[in-house]
């Protein structure tokens, strides 16, 4: 089926247009414990320059009947992938004190571990159209920092900012659908 240009303008119509990966809005927890230097929910948003939503997978095998192997998923083996996020950073190193600030509220001093409730949050993702619209969300439910990469300084290139990674456990997700 082939499908001509009026069609393909007939689709885009119908269906909004085509999202751009560079239309979104993040919307991450105030964790409240930094005072003056706590990031607040703009500022997070306007300095995160990347993010990886999870994905889902499940674990599959072959099985052996006769003949080809076919493949079944393993419903006991599923689950869903990290999320990533990337943040310029700022003079203040607001973004590295947020990250090790909710990290120290999994794990403190002593190696004791929190309870779970105490250190998940949801963060919401918001996908715009190009006036700033928003389409679809998607909410990242109980989640928490696992990784913190260390920070990169270069004199390889002059003028370039820090850039500060983190990677996110995400218990579930749930993805709706603008209307």
């Amino acid at each position: 089926m082939s499908l001509n240009v009026s069609e393909f303008q007939s689709v885009l119509a119908r269906r909004r247009g085509i999202q751009q990966s560079n239309h979104y809005k993040v919307i991450l927890p105030t964790l409240g414990a930094l005072g003056q230097n706590e990031a607040s929910g703009p500022e997070l948003n306007l300095l995160c320059t990347k993010v990886s939503l999870p994905g889902f997978s499940v674990k599959s095998n072959a099985a052996r009947k006769t003949g080809p192997r076919e493949g079944y998923a393993l419903p006991s083996s599923y689950g869903y992938t990290s999320a990533r996020f990337e943040f310029i950073e700022t003079g203040d190193n607001v973004i590295q004190l947020y990250i090790e600030d909710w990290l120290s509220r999994i794990i403190d001093e002593y190696g004791n571990i929190s309870f779970y409730d105490d250190i998940t949050r949801d963060i919401r993702v918001f996908s715009l159209d190009k006036e700033g619209n928003e389409i679809s969300e998607t909410i990242l439910y109980e989640c928490y920092p696992i990784t913190k990469p260390g920070i990169e300084y270069s004199n390889d290139t002059a003028n370039t900012p820090i850039k500060v990674q983190a990677e996110f456990f995400v218990n579930y997700y749930e993805h709706k659908a603008g209307e």
